[in-house]
């Protein structure tokens, strides 16, 4: 469309004006020919800008997921290592299962990242940020992949009950709970469409596992439940030792004899 008017131009150009490199070369120098106070060019915006919107009711749907870590913890520095993750999601028909199972791992490091490893500090003085740089703000590396990683994902399509009955009384009540300004209505969506969930973010809430693994652990190092049942977030090393002193040869007696050696523990915990 914004091409149109160049393009007449260039097709009413007299042979000899025309381009030997072809019409498309009379085109790109039509579009260039005004020009500002007659010398500066003022080329055509022949870029493209686009924008997809999905309708808030084509996305109206839940994910299901659950995840079960095991992890090791050295009592004397505060350090863990995640020893295994298994990762279950509902994901219904997957289209291309190597970019999901992907989609899936990244998530989910991400998630242990926000638990685990980064945390933004600042002077309290001067508010200037102090977690600038990978030295202070540390996010997931190699080490922090669980040494056993697996990833399935679950089509439950089979399962899912479709009660003809429910589908219409629902479609009895949309009208009314338009009426109450409650924005539900079935989906348009194709029913090819309907099978396959959005699986970039929501596994990033299995992360939860790793922490709650690291929480067991730390319970079963100092021989009683934590502060408020609750680990910091995140929980970086030198915030797990003032909770981990008691774990420590020669730090206060605990009963429990998974402190005697003092030297780690290990939890494993499905979310």
């Amino acid at each position: 469309e914004r091409l149109r008017n160049s393009a007449k131009k260039a097709a009413g150009l007299k042979p000899e004006e025309k381009s030997k490199d072809g019409p498309w070369a009379d085109i790109i120098e039509a579009a260039f020919s005004t020009k500002f106070l007659e010398v500066l060019a003022i080329p055509q915006n022949l870029s493209a800008v686009g924008l997809h919107l999905t309708v808030p009711t084509e996305m109206m749907y839940e994910t299901y997921g659950v995840a079960a870590s095991e992890v090791e913890l050295d009592v004397l520095t505060g350090e863990w290592r995640i020893l295994m993750a298994h990762l279950l999601f509902d994901i219904g028909m997957s289209y291309n299962p190597t970019i999901d199972i992907g989609q899936m791992e990244g998530a989910f490091i991400m998630g242990v990242g926000q638990v685990q490893n980064e945390g933004v500090d600042f002077d309290k003085a001067t508010g200037r940020l102090l977690t600038d740089n990978t030295w202070t703000y540390k996010p997931p590396i190699a080490c922090d992949i669980p040494e056993h990683f697996t990833v399935e994902l679950v089509d439950g399509r089979k399962d899912r009950v479709n009660n003809p009955v429910v589908s219409a009384v629902m479609a009895l009540l949309t009208p009314i709970l338009g009426c109450c300004a409650i924005p539900w209505k079935p989906t348009k969506t194709k029913k090819i469409y309907k099978s396959a969930k959005g699986i970039g973010e929501p596994p990033l809430l299995l992360a939860s596992a790793v922490q709650s693994a690291v929480y067991e652990a730390m319970v079963a190092a100092v021989g009683a439940p934590l502060p408020d049942h609750s680990l910091p977030i995140p929980a970086r090393p030198f915030s797990l030792l003032p909770l981990l002193e008691a774990a420590k040869p020669g730090g206060a007696t605990r009963d429990d004899v998974s402190t005697a050696t003092g030297t780690s523990a290990s939890a494993s915990v499905a979310a």
